[in-house]
């Protein structure tokens, strides 16, 4: 087995192992937001970002990268954004 076919297999096993991360924490928001509703806005909003983001990165492996094709990229940047939106409206709401 050659670096490259190894180096491709370990980077496969990490976005896997990514992806199952980023879905497994929405589907905590969303066992969250079923047994409690404050904040039930902002969980089911993280809970849609880190599903979209951990699917992105099952379509990562096919790619090769996180930057190309332009559109994963494109893909990618608005679940980024939008986390840190949900993250800095969650931290407003505490401070109340």
């Amino acid at each position: 087995m050659t670096l490259e076919t190894v180096t491709q297999h370990v980077f496969n096993f990490f976005n896997i192992c990514e992806g199952v991360l980023w879905i497994g924490i929405a589907l905590g928001f969303a066992f969250v937001y079923g047994r409690r509703r404050q904040n039930g806005d902002l969980m089911a909003a993280a809970g849609l970002l880190f599903a979209t983001f951990g699917l992105s990165d099952f379509v990562e492996i096919q790619t090769g990268g996180w930057y190309k094709p332009w559109w994963l990229l494109a893909w990618k940047s608005p679940n980024l954004l939008g986390l840190a939106i949900v993250y800095a409206l969650f931290r407003r709401r505490s401070l109340k």
